[in-house]
């Protein structure tokens, strides 16, 4: 991931099961079953462990297990070769590794500096 400010994170373990929606400034890594929304100003991390039944938004995504929702990064997405994405991908820069797989379109945004 290019650049990315280091900053404390969340981390949410892979026995969890969490129902409800994340906001959060700092970095946020789920390593777990997760169904609702996430909203974060930094970086998150779907590791490949995890099963996200939501939405994610950040400036960064790095997916390396499954969403079943839609990732809109404002900066970039990772979607490693674990990674699975069940909705659209909106972001400004993509990487997909081989292996990857998304279901839907793929939308690239122009940086928004408002």
């Amino acid at each position: 991931m290019d650049n990315l400010p280091i900053v404390s994170s969340s981390h949410i373990s892979p026995d969890a099961l969490i129902e409800g929606n994340i906001r959060s400034a700092n970095n946020i890594e789920i390593n777990s079953t997760f169904k609702g929304n996430v909203q974060c100003d930094a970086l998150v991390t779907i590791a490949a462990s995890a099963v996200v039944l939501g939405n994610v938004s950040a400036q960064h995504t790095l997916i390396q297990g499954t969403v079943s929702g839609d990732v809109k990064s404002s900066r970039q997405t990772y979607l490693e070769n674990t990674g699975t994405v069940k909705g659209k991908i909106i972001t400004q820069k993509l990487i997909v590794e081989n292996g990857a797989t998304y279901n839907k379109v793929v939308f690239h945004t122009l940086n928004d500096k408002k």
